[in-house]
C-alpha cells in the first residue's frame, strides 16, 4: 500500500469524525503524556479536537500532515519544527468551555514534557 500525506490547509472545515480521528491519532502517538494531561482517552479527544479545529499553536494545519484512505484519515504526522508553542492556559480554556477536569498532574507533566520539546 502506497500511503501519501498532505498537509491540513483548513481544520476548520474538518468533519467532526476527521476531528475525531486526528484528535484519536495524536493520543496514540504518546503513551505517555496524553493520559498524564487528560483523566481519560475521551477527554482528551474532545479537547484536541477543538484545538485542531481552532488551529491552536502546536496542532494547527501547519503542524498536521495526514494520510486519506477511502476518505478516511488513517494516519497522521504531527510535525514541530522550531520552539513549541503549546499553550497550557488554552488547553485549560478548552476543558472548562467543555466541563472536563483536567488531573493534577497536567502542569508538571506539560511544563516537563513540553519544556524538553522546544
Amino acid at each position: 500500500m502506497n500511503l501519501s500525506f498532505h498537509q491540513l490547509t483548513n481544520a476548520s472545515l474538518l468533519s467532526e469524525r476527521d476531528l475525531n480521528d486526528l484528535a484519536e491519532l495524536i493520543w496514540d502517538t504518546d503513551p505517555y503524556i496524553y493520559p498524564a494531561m487528560f483523566y481519560s482517552r475521551s477527554d482528551a479527544i474532545i479537547i484536541l479536537s477543538a484545538l485542531i479545529k481552532m488551529a491552536a499553536p502546536m496542532f494547527g494545519p501547519q503542524h498536521l500532515f495526514v494520510c486519506k484512505t477511502n476518505n478516511e484519515i488513517v494516519a497522521l504526522i504531527l510535525w514541530l519544527y522550531g520552539p513549541n508553542s503549546c499553550s497550557l492556559d488554552l488547553i485549560k480554556k478548552v476543558a472548562s468551555e467543555n466541563n472536563i477536569v483536567l488531573p493534577p498532574t497536567i502542569e508538571l507533566s506539560f511544563l516537563e514534557y513540553f519544556s524538553d520539546i522546544s
